[in-house]
């Protein structure tokens, strides 16, 4: 049975952020790939995201040279939201023979119960969570045990390193007016994979620029 890990997420852009949590995943979980799978259409983001043909244009760069990372387009191919419940029920159904493992960071298990039928993601995948700084380990323990002992959950933490990047602050930093548009690059330079930050230095100023 392949061990398949799940790297879901808008990606608006993919981030450094992204990439070590996906190499930890790998790692510490014994993973035989990470599928990275891009939203379409996710509920919670409404109109705001970047048109979806952009977002893997920059996903499929920054994971060409890493043969255990994957795209996988299965979410931003189907014309309906993207709610992780139904879509984890469908992909156990199409691989009966992959366990998978669902990706999140430890602010997302905090709000995990009120995502949509958190009972059925738990049915179908295990919740690998990545540690944050503003969370306790104590606390995410506790969220821990609480999941495993109400929904029967399979839940794994992920040492990680602690890098506070997130794809929000690259897209103000990109939109701010205060200095020149190349000046606002040189501040996420090291924020992103050297492709994604070469794709937005090229194309990218009339997706985030504003």
């Amino acid at each position: 049975m392949a061990r398949i890990g799940i790297m879901g997420g808008t990606f608006d852009p993919v981030h450094l952020g992204h990439m070590i949590i996906a190499q930890q995943a790998l790692t510490q979980l014994g993973l035989d790939k990470i599928w990275f799978m891009p939203a379409g259409d996710p509920p919670h983001k409404g109109s705001e995201v970047t048109d979806k043909h952009t977002r893997l244009e920059m996903l499929k760069l920054a994971i060409a040279d890493n043969p255990d990372f994957e795209l996988f387009t299965y979410e931003a191919d189907k014309e309906r939201p993207s709610y992780s419940a139904i879509t984890m029920t469908e992909l156990d159904e199409l691989y009966p023979d992959n366990d998978f493992y669902f990706i999140m960071g430890a602010d997302s298990l905090l709000n995990f119960e009120k995502w949509y039928r958190p009972d059925i993601i738990c049915a179908h995948t295990c919740l690998a969570v990545a540690g944050r700084n503003n969370v306790p380990t104590e606390k995410l323990t506790k969220i821990k045990c609480m999941l495993e002992e109400k929904y029967n959950a399979r839940v794994c933490l992920i040492d990680t390193p602690q890098i506070e990047i997130s794809s929000s602050t690259i897209r103000s930093t990109l939109k701010g007016n205060v200095d020149s548009y190349s000046n606002r690059l040189r501040r996420i330079r090291y924020m992103l994979p050297e492709p994604v930050y070469e794709y937005i230095s090229r194309k990218a100023g009339m997706y985030y620029n504003g």
